[in-house]
C-alpha cells in the first residue's frame, strides 16, 4: 500500500532542498485505529459550535461511503523524516491517507494535507 500511495505523496515534495523519497516517513497506522478516528471525527456534540457539527456530518458521510464499500482500511501519514527514519512532528507538511480496498482488490480513498509548525 505505501508503494502505491508513494508517488502521489512524493508529488507534493518539489521543493529542491527536500529529497522527496530518503527525507519522507510514511506511518501506516492498523484499520481498527483508523476506524476509531474516523468514529471520532464523526461524532459531534449537541452543544457544539455549528461549524464543528458540520464537520462532524461532513466526516460521518465520509464513514457512511466506506464502511460499506471498503475493507482493508489503513491510515497512512508521510511527512518529513527524523534522522532515525521516523516521522517528525511539527516539521512542515504532511499527508494523511485513509484508503481501503474494494471489492476488486483496488485501492480507493481520500486524503488531506496539513502544514504544522
Amino acid at each position: 500500500m505505501v508503494d502505491a500511495l508513494r508517488s502521489i505523496a512524493t508529488q507534493y515534495y518539489n521543493d529542491d532542498s527536500i529529497d522527496p523519497v530518503g527525507s519522507l516517513a510514511f506511518e501506516v497506522e492498523s484499520g481498527e485505529v483508523a476506524t476509531a478516528l474516523l468514529n471520532d471525527l464523526s461524532e459531534s456534540a449537541e452543544d457544539e459550535d455549528e461549524f464543528y457539527r458540520r464537520i462532524g456530518m461532513a466526516w460521518a458521510r465520509v464513514r457512511a461511503l466506506f464502511q460499506p464499500n471498503l475493507t482493508d482500511w489503513r491510515m497512512l501519514r508521510v511527512g518529513p523524516a527524523n534522522e532515525d527514519g521516523s516521522l517528525s512532528t511539527d516539521n512542515g507538511l504532511y499527508i494523511d491517507f485513509l484508503v481501503g480496498r474494494t471489492a476488486d482488490g483496488s485501492l480507493a480513498g481520500f486524503f488531506v494535507a496539513s502544514v504544522e509548525t
